[in-house]
């Protein structure tokens, strides 16, 4: 989903230097959640710095 929002808006995951993330609160949601972002944006992203997130 994060991927195909990325695509519709023109844009690639390197594009990206934060995400805004507020978890779901439960064990199960939010490492599904972290895992989500860090397959997304800690891709393409050889050489920058790194995306940033924060609550």
């Amino acid at each position: 989903m994060i991927r195909a929002a990325l695509a519709d808006a023109g844009l690639s995951a390197a594009d990206v230097d934060v995400v805004e993330a507020h978890g779901t609160g439960t064990k199960l949601g939010d490492p599904i959640e972290a895992q989500a972002l860090l397959a997304t944006y800690g891709q393409e992203r050889e050489g920058d710095p790194p995306c940033g997130s924060g609550p």
